[in-house]
């Protein structure tokens, strides 16, 4: 079913393994939940525990590991790669197979999974592979994601240079670098909040958002229960981000927001928002059964958007705002609405490297992973924000 005007879960939904009729016991199962277990472990109230717990002879229950929070699709990948009756030796035989897998860009992205699921003694294997001279870029960037969700500082540069160079690996390199719990991360990501791309940018802002909300950079305000607003000191060229899913916000980047004179538009039925010349604005409200009131600010945007909201306005009313100043030239800026960075693009890989077609005759793979729920999109009108209602 679909809930027409959103919704939140507030009950959450197990995850798990199954195993087959074939091979269904009970020892067979507490031997999958230790193999897990000594792979993954997660922190309750300072006791280490595993994430699996065998429930019966064909199931394993599944807790979500905190690394992989905003990627749980990957999650449940590589925990199905992780081999539960492996020999010291017969692991160091598959780490040697899957080196020579992970330098071919056909084989790389599973090798590089499962080199992951593998864990530490992976790590080397896959330092290597970002490291080596003339590194296919798909290659490197394949293995630097499997490090980023090991932890390892050496994946972030390649993630960041591929997040801010190739859409085709963006929302999955910045979801990775966001996984991580290192402070060059988290410089990397705040530096590409200045990017010349919308979409770089706002993926960027959502993604240091999920790794520490608290950053006093991105850190924003709740104006009066309406939508989470954020104004972000930051270089680049000045952007306005607004959201039509996810939850409503309103994120301005950079520095010279302004109104351009003359402007007359609306915020909502009751308040409108008009200039002819000089550097103010009016901000009025004409509503039945309560009395006028006005505000002369600025033409910056920030002053009139909060002028809206003193007003009464809510969320759909400022974007109304935005979006009409937008189409009628009455920004100096851009205006973006969910530049969410999406997957399933296609990346053109290095001439003579085994391809293959899609519609339309181009002779391109394409990024095949699932989209991080971190930047899954709503397909539904949310926030009275209607879907194309500006460039994204």
């Amino acid at each position: 079913c679909r809930v027409l005007g959103g919704g939140t879960c507030s009950k959450s939904r197990s995850l798990g393994i199954v195993i087959d009729t074939e091979h269904r016991d009970f020892q067979t199962s507490q031997q999958i939940g230790a193999a897990i277990n000594r792979r993954m472990h997660s922190f309750r109230t300072g006791t280490k525990e595993g994430v699996a717990t065998p429930k019966t002879d064909q199931y394993v229950e599944l807790r979500v590991h905190p690394r992989y929070k905003d990627n749980v699709g990957r999650y449940v990948r590589v925990v199905r790669n992780i081999a539960f009756k492996e020999t010291p030796t017969d692991r160091h035989e598959r780490i040697e197979l899957l080196a020579r897998q992970l330098a071919d860009p056909v084989t790389a992205a599973a090798a590089a999974l499962r080199l992951e699921a593998i864990g530490s003694d992976a790590i080397e294997t896959l330092t290597e592979a970002i490291t080596a001279a003339d590194q296919d870029p798909e290659v490197m960037f394949y293995a630097a994601e499997a490090l980023a969700y090991l932890d390892v500082t050496d994946a972030v540069a390649p993630l960041a240079a591929a997040g801010l160079a190739e859409p085709a690996f963006r929302p999955h390199a910045l979801v990775a670098i966001s996984a991580m719990d290192d402070a060059v991360a988290r410089d990397a990501l705040r530096e590409l909040l200045g990017a010349t791309s919308a979409e770089t940018r706002y993926g960027a802002f959502r993604a240091l958002t999920a790794m520490h909300a608290d950053d006093p950079l991105i850190r924003g305000e709740d104006l009066k229960g309406q939508f989470s607003y954020h104004v972000l000191d930051v270089g680049g060229p000045p952007m306005i981000h607004v959201t039509r899913s996810y939850r409503p916000e309103i994120a301005l980047f950079g520095r010279g927001h302004h109104f351009k004179l003359p402007i007359s538009v609306d915020a909502g039925s009751h308040i409108m928002v008009n200039g002819l010349k000089g550097s103010e604005v009016t901000v009025s409200r004409f509503a039945p059964k309560m009395p006028d009131e006005k505000r002369v600010v600025s033409t910056s945007v920030d002053a009139v958007i909060r002028a809206i909201v003193e007003l009464g306005g809510t969320y759909p009313d400022v974007v109304q705002a935005l979006i009409e100043a937008e189409r009628t030239g009455g920004l100096s800026c851009r205006l973006r609405v969910d530049a969410v960075p999406e997957s399933g693009r296609p990346f053109a890989r290095s001439p003579g490297a085994e391809t293959a077609t899609v519609e339309g005759g181009s002779v391109v793979p394409s990024m095949a992973a699932p989209v991080p729920h971190l930047f899954r999109r709503l397909r539904t009108r949310q926030f009275g924000v209607e879907r194309g209602s500006a460039p994204s």
